[in-house]
């Protein structure tokens, strides 16, 4: 694989104005914290008005948006944020979802993290009775050889790092790493795993070992999951390094590919395919790179106008004048998914995803 297919591959920004949306000067100022808390109460109001707080299920798509609620609330403190992630956790009944032919699936996980930001606000036991369950089975089952699509990586590593810490059980995090190990070294069996140190970049699965297709969104969510485990794990944690180094290769790597827009496409190794912008990779993206300079994982000088370029992109190019997100890639697994993706384009992860990037953005930000 030569360097060129995928870290300095740019598009035009150009290319973005022929999808029908209303073309809007980009912004070289860096957003303030009260302009970035403006586009995401515009956004999440959007959606709160739109979608009832009981739609979804306990899947990992309307866990994501629930999470990015709850952070935020954790920022504002605004009761309606709240209300809204309690009613749709009630809906569920505070489950987890089960499924005899694929035990302790990742994708199952996620609500738990949504259960437990509920539970720190009101500590009713029975919000986390389901969760702790699972994960407590997960632990005695010795199994390490369950993430077999890095998506998982983001559904089971925030949960368990944070439900392992919240309990003060470090079988949790031993078995979170086994688990993130056997993902990065060993999932593609004698192929390696899906973690490509030499472009920094994450293959979505065994199927797309070895070739120039980087998923966006999937890579996404590898790098936000470190984002969501660094912020919480020990400095003294003897494996946070390896963490650590994994996101500045990627973050490097990201760097180098970000186009001049701010933003980037659904296939990360051949960005010409399709070049429209991708608002869910992106926005887990910028999550994980703000989450890394917040942490002091990542230089701040280097990264910070990363992730600044990618939220004003977003905000210039994705965000209706409603508060609508649009260039959502919807639910899929590879790059060709559901092309072409377009401004009118959405779902709940996608803006699930804008939220958490735009609350650690906040936290980045200068006041304003």
């Amino acid at each position: 694989m030569h360097r060129r297919d995928f870290l300095g591959a740019t598009v035009a920004a150009g290319t973005l104005l022929t999808l029908g949306q209303p073309a809007r000067a980009d912004s070289a100022a860096a957003p303030g914290r009260a302009q970035i808390v403006a586009t995401l109460r515009q956004v999440n109001g959007y959606w709160m008005r739109t979608t009832p707080a009981t739609s979804g299920d306990n899947d990992w798509d309307w866990a994501t948006y629930h999470n990015g609620n709850m952070a935020l609330f954790e920022l504002l403190g605004e009761q309606k944020y709240y209300d809204y992630s309690l009613a749709w956790a009630r809906k569920q009944d505070w489950a987890i979802r089960q499924s005899p032919s694929r035990p302790f699936f990742a994708d199952y996980h996620i609500p738990g993290e949504v259960y437990l930001s509920l539970y720190k606000v009101d500590p009713q036991p029975e919000r986390l009775t389901a969760i702790t369950r699972e994960l407590d089975a997960l632990i005695a089952s010795d199994r390490t050889n369950l993430w077999t699509w890095v998506d998982a990586l983001h559904m089971g590593m925030p949960v368990l790092q944070k439900f392992g810490q919240h309990h003060g059980k470090p079988g949790h995090l031993a078995r979170m790493h086994e688990l993130y190990l056997f993902t990065k070294n060993r999932a593609a069996g004698s192929s390696g795993g899906f973690y490509n140190r030499s472009t920094g970049l994450w293959w979505r699965d065994k199927k797309y070992v070895g070739t120039t297709t980087y998923w966006s969104r999937g890579n996404g969510w590898a790098l936000a999951a470190l984002g969501k485990m660094l912020t919480g794990l020990p400095v003294t944690d003897p494996r946070r390094a390896g963490y650590e180094q994994v996101m500045c290769e990627m973050a490097a790597s990201l760097r180098r590919s970000q186009r001049s827009d701010g933003l980037w496409p659904a296939n990360l190794g051949a960005p010409e395919e399709y070049p429209a912008p991708e608002t869910s990779g992106t926005a887990l993206f910028t999550y994980g790179i703000a989450a890394g300079v917040n942490a002091g994982v990542l230089d701040a000088a280097t990264y910070r106008p990363v992730a600044e370029r990618a939220w004003q992109g977003m905000v210039t190019h994705a965000v209706h004048p409603s508060g609508f997100l649009g260039y959502v890639q919807r639910e899929g697994q590879k790059p060709s998914d559901h092309q072409p993706v377009t401004y009118r384009d959405t779902s709940m992860f996608g803006v699930g995803s804008f939220l958490l990037a735009g609350v650690e953005m906040a936290r980045m930000a200068a006041p304003s």
